[in-house]
């Protein structure tokens, strides 16, 4: 009975009982011999909660692995992201890097104009900088 019936557990037995009693007592349902013959000898379903149980860690450890694979993923691109937009380091080249020479000429000359213009603003040396290591 249990199988032909939808979401049913082997607790609902004894309220599917009383119900079809009732029906039968009403006279909504034909009572047949078979009925009081088997309705103490219902099959029960297989307990499936220790199935269910280890299914659904199983599945949690996937998710787990597939969030943690996910979130290194994720930072690898945006570490490679960072690197091609802003360069690797030491050895590439941006337009935004310097020699060594022009940012110790740079430095020297940022007190003079400093002093010549009454501030400490040296963008002109900066720009002049970047044309350079552009050509």
């Amino acid at each position: 009975m249990l199988e032909n019936i939808i979401l049913s557990e082997n607790e609902d037995i004894e309220r599917f009982v009383a119900m079809l009693e009732e029906k039968i007592k009403k006279k909504e349902i034909k009572k047949y011999a078979n009925f009081d013959k088997t309705k103490n000898n219902i099959k029960l379903l297989p307990d499936e909660t220790e199935e269910v149980a280890k299914q659904q860690e199983e599945e949690f450890k996937l998710l787990a692995q597939n969030i943690l694979a996910n979130v290194q993923k994720n930072k690898d691109n945006l570490f490679a992201n960072l690197l091609s937009k802003y360069g690797g380091g030491p050895g590439d080249n941006s337009e935004y890097d310097i020699d060594e020479e022009t940012f110790q000429n740079i430095q020297k000359n940022r007190g003079k104009n400093a002093q010549k213009r009454g501030t400490n603003n040296n963008d002109d040396q900066a720009k002049a900088a970047r044309k350079k290591t552009k050509k």
